[in-house]
């Protein structure tokens, strides 16, 4: 019985990070979101950032003084410790369809996201909306997320943004 050695695999060469790369996994938020973005594709890169696990991504994605920061006192390590404990207890952080955009003027947009909308045998599904406003320099930034949850017998398509609590104006 003859034995075959396995011929090497050439070398590969070295991989270039992308220019959107800033160190490991963590990418630059002024280069993935611009201020001319719409807030579709905004939403876009929210999920691309939540399903590489770039935590300090979408940290910096949320606006300065809204509700959505004030809950973690500002703290970046807070919010780093809250998403690895579980992402399905925060807003925002578990996967979703979107179901509605809605501007008002250039600067504030709503979207409405639902999960577990399609389970069989669940009795209510959850809907998230995201309040963004946009910042000249910056881009979009989300100020608040709330979740409601949602009877079964209703079509995500037939959520409005008046079915959601108030939003806390930034001040």
């Amino acid at each position: 019985m003859k034995i075959r050695k396995k011929k090497e695999a050439p070398a590969k060469a070295p991989r270039t990070g992308s220019s959107r790369r800033q160190r490991g996994q963590y990418w630059k938020v002024d280069e993935a979101i611009s201020p001319t973005m719409i807030p579709y594709l905004f939403w876009r890169e929210w999920g691309k950032a939540r399903d590489r696990g770039d935590y300090p991504f979408l940290f910096q994605l949320v606006a300065d003084h809204g509700p959505a920061r004030e809950h973690w006192g500002n703290d970046l390590d807070a919010f780093l410790e809250a998403c690895r404990r579980g992402r399905s207890a925060i807003p925002g952080l578990a996967p979703a369809d979107l179901f509605r955009i809605r501007l008002e003027g250039p600067a504030v947009a709503h979207l409405i996201q639902c999960r577990h909308h399609d389970e069989r045998g669940a009795t209510s599904f959850e809907a998230e909306r995201f309040y963004m406003l946009r910042d000249e320099q910056k881009g979009w930034r989300v100020h608040q997320i709330d979740r409601i949850d949602v009877p079964r017998e209703r079509e995500p398509k037939s959520l409005r943004i008046e079915d959601f609590p108030p939003v806390g104006q930034p001040g």
